[in-house]
C-alpha cells in the first residue's frame, strides 16, 4: 500500500513479506490467495531495480515517501528470509538512505533474538530479524507502535 499511495501513508511495516513488486506478474498460480513461490523463495534484484516497482506504481510522483519497517523470521521457510533483505534493498533505495547501524541481542528493544538494522536515521527504515523466528516474525507491539509514532523532525 505504501508503494502505491505514497501520499496517503506516513509509514508502513510488513511481516514475513516481500519487496513491494514481487508478485507482479504472477500467472495464474492454483495456490490460496495467489502465492508465488517464486517470488516466496526469494526472488532477487538489484536495488535499483527493485524501486522501479515503487516508482512505476505511481509515476511522477515526488513527494515524501513513508517510512517503513520490515520485520522477518530467520527460520522461515514458507517466505525466506532473503525476502526481508531485497524488501531493505528495495526501501533503502527508494528512501535515499544507508545502513548505519545494527544492534544486536540485549540491546534491541524486541529482546536476544533480534538484530535491528538502521537505515538513514531510525524514522526512516528499520529491518528486524529473528534468530530461530519463522514466519510470523511480530516485533513486540510497544515496537512498532513507537516506530509509527515516530516522526521526521
Amino acid at each position: 500500500m505504501v508503494g502505491s499511495y505514497p501520499d496517503v501513508f506516513e509509514a508502513g511495516a510488513a511481516y514475513s513479506g516481500t519487496a513491494f513488486g514481487c508478485f507482479a506478474g504472477s500467472k495464474g498460480d492454483p495456490t490460496p490467495m495467489g502465492s508465488n513461490q517464486t517470488c516466496a523463495q526469494g526472488l532477487t534484484h538489484t536495488p535499483a531495480q527493485w524501486a522501479q516497482f515503487v516508482y512505476n506504481a505511481y509515476p511522477g510522483y515526488t513527494g515524501k515517501r513513508p517510512r517503513f519497517l520490515v520485520a522477518h523470521g530467520l527460520a522461515d521457510s514458507l517466505v525466506r528470509p532473503t525476502c526481508g533483505y531485497e524488501q531493505l534493498k528495495q526501501w533503502s533505495t527508494v528512501l535515499g538512505v544507508t545502513n548505519t547501524a545494527n544492534q544486536t541481542g540485549s540491546s534491541v528493544d524486541e529482546g536476544a533474538a533480534y538484530t535491528k538494522m538502521i537505515y538513514g536515521d531510525s524514522n526512516k527504515l528499520v529491518g528486524y530479524f529473528g534468530q530461530g523466528v519463522g514466519h510470523i516474525a511480530p516485533p513486540v507491539e510497544p515496537v512498532l507502535l513507537k516506530f509509527f509514532e515516530a516522526y521526521e523532525k
